[in-house]
């Protein structure tokens, strides 16, 4: 799945939950906070999950962070 963030908030999702798209009222993971300080795309991998953080930048400046999750 693919979301996007902006600071602590979740505002697009490929992910699902039911019938509903995975935004407000889920955990944002530290790995976001982590990726919008050190402007650099990171990994991760548990629950069998590999996932990736890729900051969103305007100019040097971090604006969002996409992730990218994959079995």
């Amino acid at each position: 799945g693919v979301s996007i963030f902006v600071g602590e908030e979740r505002i697009s999702s490929s992910v699902k939950q039911g019938d509903q798209r995975v935004l407000s009222g889920y955990p944002t993971p530290a790995t976001v906070g982590e990726t919008i300080k050190s402007g650099k795309t990171t990994s991760t991998q548990s629950s069998g999950y590999l996932k990736v953080y890729l900051p969103l930048k305007s100019g040097a400046k971090t604006v969002a962070v996409m992730t990218v999750s994959v079995p």
